[in-house]
């Protein structure tokens, strides 16, 4: 992936522009703000998508795919391996942060991924529940971030990782 983005400027915003519920920034500033997570690396995007939507996500694939650009998703990026970092196009899924359902009687919800673990605590705790996996940044990881690194914190040993948490996934392929 070329570090200079202008080939494929035009062409995203083309695709995208006035179409998306959330935002498209190619920028200098934003691309050296989603060039790093909370590790030392440090790759710059081609550009920026922030979803607000799962439809902003099914409009940002077949657009990347055109264009043949890798797509990496990201959270808020507390990532200590460089992860959320890649020189494509990153795809912010943090403002996509709604709980859908919580079923206290079958102990379970369905969230979007930009939701921080804490808040989901926060929502199921006064129920006796807990998400248990439970990282040290778990005040702003997004359970989408923990999903793809299968996290695990303090409690894993009681509780498990991420993995042993989740009973199924929906997601949206290019």
């Amino acid at each position: 992936m070329p570090d200079k983005p202008e080939p494929y400027v035009r062409e995203l915003h083309a695709a995208l522009d006035g179409e998306l519920e959330g935002y498209l920034r190619t920028d200098e500033a934003s691309r050296a703000m989603w060039s790093t997570d909370a590790s030392i690396y440090l790759r710059k995007p081609v550009g920026v998508v922030a979803a607000r939507s799962e439809e902003d996500v099914k409009l940002t694939l077949p657009a990347a795919r055109e264009l043949g650009l890798s797509i990496t998703p990201r959270g808020t990026g507390t990532s200590l391996a460089g992860q959320a970092t890649a020189p494509g196009l990153a795809l912010d899924v943090s403002e996509m942060r709604r709980a859908l359902e919580i079923d206290l009687e079958e102990r379970r919800c369905v969230v979007e991924p930009g939701l921080v673990q804490g808040e989901l605590n926060a929502m199921v705790e006064p129920h006796g529940l807990v998400f248990g996996a439970d990282t040290s940044t778990s005040d702003v990881a997004t359970l989408g971030g923990m999903v793809g690194n299968n996290s695990a914190g303090m409690r894993s040993l009681v509780y498990g990782m991420t993995s042993d948490q989740v009973l199924g996934l929906r997601c949206v392929l290019a």
